[in-house]
């Protein structure tokens, strides 16, 4: 017992000096006085020591009240939903600290919003944002000024939220997890760990999901010779579970390395040498070692050359197969007075799978040349690239192909004659598993497959995917093929560009190539783009001549932003892509238009409109999807009020639905 009490004195003198040395160095931040943006009460002045000290406390009452009306037709179904809301709620923010502002302070965040609703199904499309039913954070920082801190941070909430303005989702997310820093101008280093559990469900689909995500990175910087020498170390476990509507359990571990390391020769940094080293080892679902090092050497020559020089080594081992791939490249540039820029390069590659061996050789010329010409300037480019492929063995299924999902844009698998029961479509963990008709569509062209997304999936536009699929293909061939860019340019008064751009394809040396449908293509493009204070768009024709899937496209986009006299606010931005299909193939449009309009009366009084229209015609993504929102908002002292109204139609397929809203909120800040 007289040990306990020794070691319980022992740590309260260190607490009790360590507070007493936070107190000679630490300055109090400046908080706002009460009535500011978010009002609040703050401390003025901190004593040196203190139990518990409350400095700021700060947050808002809210009052909240909608109603709102959808009618939803599917065939010969049709079902009317009405749903209306009061609810009440408070937000609470509270900064404090224990002992010292310099030992420990807290930052908490509550939000609780209890709601009287009553309706004939449980929620309506939200347009505005998120709801949030339930939220607390918490953080817990110590020694917050010191060159040693730790931070504890957690987190719990219950929402309902929007995809899209498609599909509605309600959710729980509850996380925590810890930051361990070391602060210093020699080795700073960090620890994190964060601990993620998730549930979603879409409500209109019934989808679905649970996850959980698992963190630990270490991580540390050396600084000591940063002018010539940097390195960085990381250290990451990583550990994910998720279980998808109808489909069975995945979950994947993994450790990773990386080390990165830069070296410059010389004060001016005309040779300098990087080096990245990466290795993970997965289990779990997905299993697979991987190592990946990367070399890159920079040399700045006489006579305006420039050397550049990579070598990069990839080794991947799965269940199944093996692959080690070398890759090496080069560029020699040399840069002629202020307009001509000229490059040669030459790339090689090597990979030796288990079923097969691949080898690829590629070199060129790139040609860039600008001039100053009276009111403007002249630019044109050429590149040529000849690039051969020999490649012998046993047909391989293709596994983590990847693709990035652009709405408006064709987007073909790379190889023809896929089994289509075969293609997995996933995202860069592995873990997320997309399902085919909710998260994206395949549509047949001719002999290959168009892969795009499904607004309102889980897949975000212009986000990419990972693709696994069997195709039948040649296992033993051989070609050369010949690739040409000729870009021409014309700007005038620094505002209106026209420009055309011609490039082509083809092939010579095959063997063996039946199975490979090689895309032959003569591509013309022209177009006139401007770009004028407050306003920019422009024109563009694409007459694609192609052996794979053929089109001629029109595209037209513009937008305008600006403001009045400070009062009205404005912007309309809207594009057109209209796909000509040759070949009997079914026709492609998509539009897309928004706009919004705002009128400030005062600092504390406004009046904004949104609205959104898109439209997609062709084979299988025919969609029409309309929204509009008004919205007023004031205040008076620290009284906010917030009166909308809002507008959606959507047409998808054979679904339809049409709604409406009003709402209402007031708040009480302080």
């Amino acid at each position: 017992m007289k040990i306990i009490n020794f070691k319980i004195s022992i740590l309260i003198s260190l607490i009790l000096l360590s507070t007493l040395g936070y107190s000679q160095n630490y300055k109090p931040k400046k908080n706002k006085e009460s009535g500011g943006e978010y009002g609040g009460y703050a401390v003025k002045k901190y004593s040196d020591l203190k139990a518990f000290q409350l400095t700021r406390i700060w947050g808002e009452i809210n009052f909240k009240g909608l109603y709102r009306e959808q009618n939803k037709y599917f065939k010969d179904f049709h079902e009317n939903e009405k749903y209306s809301l009061y609810s009440g709620g408070i937000i609470l923010r509270t900064n404090s600290y224990v002992l010292h502002p310099n030992f420990l302070t807290l930052d908490l965040d509550a939000e609780y919003n209890p709601e009287k609703l009553k309706d004939t199904y449980l929620i309506v499309p939200d347009r505005a944002e998120a709801n949030n039913i339930k939220k607390f954070d918490g953080r817990a920082t110590f020694f917050k000024e010191k060159h040693v801190s730790f931070t504890a941070l957690g987190g719990y909430s219950e929402a309902y939220s929007n995809r899209e303005n498609i599909t509605n989702i309600k959710g729980k997310n509850l996380n925590y997890g810890g930051l361990f820093a070391i602060r210093n101008s020699i080795l700073p280093a960090t620890i994190s760990y964060n601990d993620r559990k998730w549930n979603q469900l879409e409500l209109d689909t019934k989808r679905k999901f649970e996850g959980e995500q698992r963190n630990l990175e270490a991580k540390y910087n050396l600084l000591v010779f940063k002018r010539y020498y940097k390195d960085e170390f990381s250290y990451n476990y990583n550990e994910f579970f998720r279980r998808d509507a109808k489909l069975f359990e995945v979950k994947n571990i993994s450790n990773q390395i990386k080390l990165t390391n830069e070296v410059a020769f010389d004060r001016k940094r005309n040779y300098v040498f990087n080096s990245i080293l990466t290795g993970i080892n997965q289990t779990g679902y997905d299993e697979f070692k991987r190592l990946n090092s990367y070399q890159r050497i920079f040399l700045k020559l006489p006579e305006n050359l420039n050397f550049n020089g990579s070598y990069n080594f990839y080794s991947l081992d799965r269940f199944v197969y093996k692959l080690n791939q070398h890759r090496v490249n080069s560029k020699l540039s040399h840069k002629l007075y202020e307009s001509l820029f000229s490059n040669i390069f030459f790339d090689y590659s090597k990979a030796d799978h288990t079923l097969f061996d691949e080898t690829n050789y590629s070199e060129g010329i790139d040609l860039l040349y600008k001039k100053k010409i009276p009111t403007g300037l002249l630019t044109i480019s050429y590149r040529y690239e000849r690039l051969r492929q020999i490649k012998s063995g046993s047909p391989v299924d293709v596994i983590n192909e990847e693709y990035k999902l652009t709405d408006g844009q064709i987007i073909l698998l790379a190889k023809p004659y896929i089994n289509r029961s075969s293609v997995l479509v996933t995202d860069e963990t592995g873990t997320i598993i997309y399902q085919e008709n909710f998260d994206y569509i395949l549509i047949e062209r001719d002999n290959f497959l168009e892969i795009q997304r499904m607004p309102g999936g889980q897949i975000a536009n212009n986000a990419s995917v990972y693709v696994d699929y069997t195709a039948t293909q040649s296992a033993t061939y051989q070609y050369d093929s010949n690739n040409h860019l000729l870009f021409l340019s014309v700007q005038f008064l620094k505002w209106f560009e026209i420009y055309g751009r011609y490039s082509t394809q083809n092939f010579v040396n095959q063997k063996q190539t039946e199975f490979l449908i090689l895309n032959y293509f003569n591509q013309y493009v022209y177009g006139a783009r401007f770009d004028f204070s407050f306003i920019n768009g422009g024109a563009e024709y694409d007459d694609y001549r192609s052996t794979v899937i053929p089109y001629k496209l029109m595209r037209y986009y513009i937008s305008l932003n600006g403001t009045i006299k400070q009062k009205f606010m404005y912007s309309l931005n809207g594009s057109l892509r209209d796909y000509k299909m040759i070949n009997n193939e079914v026709n492609q449009r998509y539009t897309d238009i928004a706009g919004s309009l705002g009128y400030m009366l005062n600092t504390r009084t406004k009046f904004m409109v949104n609205c959104g229209y898109r439209n997609q015609t062709g084979k299988q993504i025919d969609l029409d999807l309309f929204t509009v929102k008004a919205e007023f908002t004031t205040s008076l002292r620290q009284l906010y009020f917030t009166f909308g109204v809002d507008y959606y139609n959507k047409k998808y397929l054979t679904e339809s639905i049409d709604f409406k809203g009003a709402y209402v909120r007031i708040v009480r800040k302080f």
